[in-house]
């Protein structure tokens, strides 16, 4: 734990308050410059403040709404299940209170800015590059549409594959700095994992999104010119019997595109892939957090060897559990899933790099320490 020096000799007065500052310093200014950034964002494109607050309830019931539909009893035990049973984890979980609930607030203020910005990229730059990623796609698979090299999955339950994609990412991925606040004491960890969740979902779904627009195979029979010859597969994919979840998903976004409804998390983007990104990122911290305890374990060398690669092998298959499922179910094409692997994990490279430099620059007289 970091020394706190306080004059006076009351240090045990500002303490937490000092602890709590650092758990969730990193997140708070990134948040808040998001926010600041949205919303010069919306002023923008026009949107009124009013409307968006009045939004917001209509939103948040229409999202609980397709929530039922997709999110399984299972996955709710999974989430409350150690937190009730496992004294540690409500041992940690209750001292960490205060940033918990902070990070919860935040993350929940970041990704409920996200949904708002994303819906409405489109106000600035209309949607192009389908036309585009389809020939990409083509190219790098030899000719072949990717999703027509995925027809092994065809037998498997669609609504099931469905419910499988959004339960294993949606906590995970709005909630990643809270797990990190409540359970990873490393602080070198969870600053990097933080800017790199924030970096995901403005990286890549906005800023890379923006200068790509581009709407995905899901939604070529519904745009004008788009490749919906190209992707026969994915539509009649949502036209089959057990794939209902998945028609109302689609239907839900476009309904909440052309203004006829409101829906939290809406949004139609499709390159680069935050699932596949924000996977990554989940998939990174599964490995990184394997290679650091297996230095922490007194482990003989050839456990701590399996230890490692044992949490490297769960993580490229998360990882390609999401590329692979984004492309059968008609999300994205294969080129946002390669791109997003590829742009996370340089980010990653970069901030671990930074991570180990050693402090060069001052401020008010006391060396900084790098990101």
């Amino acid at each position: 734990m970091e020394q706190v020096e306080v004059i006076g000799g009351e240090a045990s007065r500002w303490t937490p308050i000092v602890e709590v500052f650092s758990d969730v310093r990193v997140l708070a200014l990134g948040t808040g410059l998001y926010l600041i950034a949205g919303n010069i964002f919306l002023a923008y494109v026009g949107a009124n403040p009013i409307d968006l607050v009045e939004g917001i309830g209509v939103a948040f019931e229409s999202f609980f709404q397709l929530v039922k539909v997709l999110l399984p009893w299972w996955a709710l035990l999974i989430i409350i299940a150690p937190i009730t049973l496992i004294g540690p984890i409500r041992r940690r979980l209750w001292q960490q209170r205060t940033s918990v609930l902070l990070s919860i607030m935040m993350c929940s203020l970041f990704t409920f800015m996200f949904a708002l910005v994303k819906n409405r990229m489109s106000l600035v730059e209309p949607f192009w590059a389908d036309n585009a990623l389809t020939k990409l796609d083509l190219m790098l698979h030899f000719g072949h549409t990717p999703r027509d090299l995925l027809l092994w999955l065809s037998p498997e339950h669609t609504s099931r594959l469905l419910g499988l994609y959004f339960n294993t990412w949606v906590f995970l991925a709005s909630f990643l700095p809270v797990l990190l606040v409540a359970f990873d004491s490393d602080k070198t960890r969870r600053r990097t994992f933080t800017i790199l969740w924030m970096l995901c979902w403005v990286g890549l779904g906005n800023v890379l999104a923006l200068m790509v627009m581009s709407y995905g195979p899901i939604f070529t029979d519904l745009f004008p010119g788009g490749p919906a010859d190209a992707h026969r597969g994915a539509l009649a994919l949502v036209q089959r019997d057990d794939a209902r979840s998945l028609l109302a998903t689609k239907l839900s976004l476009w309904r909440a595109y052309t203004g006829e409804s409101e829906m939290l998390g809406s949004g139609i983007s499709a390159f680069p892939s935050v699932h596949v990104g924000m996977a990554t990122v989940i998939g990174l911290y599964i490995a990184r957090l394997g290679r650091d305890l297996s230095h922490r374990l007194t482990l003989k060398p050839i456990l701590a060897t399996a230890f490692v690669w044992g949490a490297r092998a769960f993580s490229v298959l998360y990882v390609t559990f999401y590329a692979v499922l984004s492309v059968y179910l008609g999300w994205h094409y294969a080129v946002d899933g390669y791109v997003s692997i590829i742009v996370i994990s340089g980010l990653y490279m970069y901030l671990t790099a930074r991570s180990k430099a050693p402090a060069r620059r001052v401020w008010f007289g006391l060396p900084v320490k790098p990101l």
